[in-house]
């Protein structure tokens, strides 16, 4: 931080990334450094940039309307950098159109279901990841208790185990 500093750069580290949707906070996150209010940076010690941490800094870019972003891994014996740049706006990524001719709503809650995903994709933009969605839609539809099951998986009769899914009844 003090060497960003010393040329005059603005550094704030650990900012805050709100999530809202229709009055409500649906996530929180927290993006390592953002630099001069324009640069996001997250800090990283592991073996190897995995894709999903590339995916996490293109979510920061988006929802604070950020066009650049390093992710900066000290882990390996020489420190690792990766950016990621993007001209999209959220202006850009609510311009979509969707085509639900084929969809066929088997109950109230399948319809209840496409209105609202219509709804949060407009609200927050396409383009983000899968996750994030999962995660506003699971909070909109009530919830972990309202949405998540544990269903067992079970081969000739012998129960393997148990997969968390998200199902809508």
């Amino acid at each position: 931080l003090i060497e960003l500093r010393k040329p005059g750069l603005k550094v704030v580290p650990r900012m805050s990334i709100v999530v809202h949707y229709d009055g409500n906070v649906v996530g929180e996150y927290e993006a390592d450094l953002v630099v001069a209010d324009v640069v996001i940076v997250e800090l990283k010690a592991t073996r190897v940039l995995a894709p999903d941490l590339e995916a996490q800094l293109l979510n920061y870019l988006f929802l604070l309307e950020r066009p650049h972003g390093a992710l900066i891994n000290f882990r390996p014996p020489s420190v690792e950098r990766f950016l990621v740049s993007t001209s999209l706006t959220l202006a850009a990524r609510r311009a979509f159109c969707h085509r639900d001719a084929g969809w066929q709503s088997l109950t109230d809650r399948c319809e209840e279901l496409r209105e609202t995903f219509v709804d949060v994709l407009h609200e927050l933009g396409a383009f983000l990841e899968l996750s994030l969605y999962e995660e506003v839609l699971t909070f909109l539809l009530g919830g972990d208790t309202a949405v998540v099951q544990r269903v067992p998986l079970r081969r000739d009769g012998v129960t393997l185990g148990a997969q968390r899914l998200h199902l809508i009844s």
